[in-house]
């Protein structure tokens, strides 16, 4: 086996073998879907599901008849409609869950099972049309779960800062919420991403991320709301409509946050 072939960078490993492919020997064999996004087969050739166990939930809204009822594809875990929450055609044509930002959200009593709490790290990601105005002030969150205290839970959600919707993740440390957001318009399609690494919190989107906030996570296991707030009465509903929206334990490595940011690009 030519040495090239061991090679763990995808740019160097392209590289050579397009030196090298009119040998016969065909594609090189390394994570195929890798090499597809990268390299010409399109993201569409990968899915956050080929994160395998690191993706402990996963929701997508294509795939529900109604909007009664979702189940997350990975737990099994059911959660209920309140509100009006419709399912319908949302951003770039597909089918989504369309949210007033009045009382539409899915809700679950306690954490779907491996979601992570307590002092685990998390990592939440969703494709979302963000519309509420800036005009509208209030908090708007995504998902997120936990005691609803913001000392113990953890939540990716838009704000508005100096004039300007914002997306931000905040996880407690069991006496106050730490936040970390990034400066930049979150208006539109955007694939927004929240990650709490056991250490520090940090929100993307597209390819930006925020200046990480030191934080050691306390997470509840009281709620799991999607689409509001984890508190004892729904509130903060987020505005717009989520085509897809994941939870991964742990932190993303840097290639597989390339993956996702690729295939989040070709789905917005």
């Amino acid at each position: 086996m030519s040495d090239w072939r061991k090679s763990n960078d995808m740019d160097d490993y392209a590289a050579k073998w397009r030196e090298e492919r009119s040998d016969g020997e065909g594609p090189p064999p390394i994570s195929t879907r890798r090499w597809n996004v990268r390299y010409g087969g399109g993201a569409a050739s990968w899915s956050p599901l080929d994160l395998g166990s690191q993706l402990v939930g996963f929701f997508d809204f294509s795939r529900y008849g109604e909007a009664s009822t979702v189940s997350d594809l990975v737990s099994g875990q059911a959660f209920t409609a309140a509100g009006s929450v419709a399912l319908g055609t949302g951003l770039n044509g597909r089918r989504a869950a369309i949210l007033d930002g009045t009382d539409d959200c899915f809700e679950c009593v306690g954490i779907p099972t491996a979601w992570p709490t307590g002092a685990n790290p998390a990592t939440i990601f969703a494709v979302v049309n963000q519309t509420a105005l800036v005009a509208d002030t209030g908090t708007r969150i995504i998902a997120g779960w936990g005691t609803g205290a913001a000392a113990t839970t953890t939540f990716l959600t838009r704000v508005v800062v100096s004039g300007q919707n914002r997306i931000r993740m905040q996880t407690g440390d069991n006496a106050v919420g730490k936040s970390s957001t990034l400066t930049a318009d979150f208006s539109g399609r955007k694939l927004v991403i929240g990650t709490s690494s056991g250490t520090e919190v940090a929100a993307s989107m597209d390819s930006l991320t925020s200046t990480p906030t030191a934080v050691v996570p306390a997470v509840g296991t009281t709620r799991t709301r999607l689409f509001a707030g984890s508190g004892a009465g729904a509130a903060t509903f987020f505005q717009g409509d989520c085509s897809y929206l994941g939870v991964v334990a742990g932190s993303l490595s840097a290639g597989n946050l390339a993956l996702l940011r690729a295939w989040g690009e070709s789905v917005k």
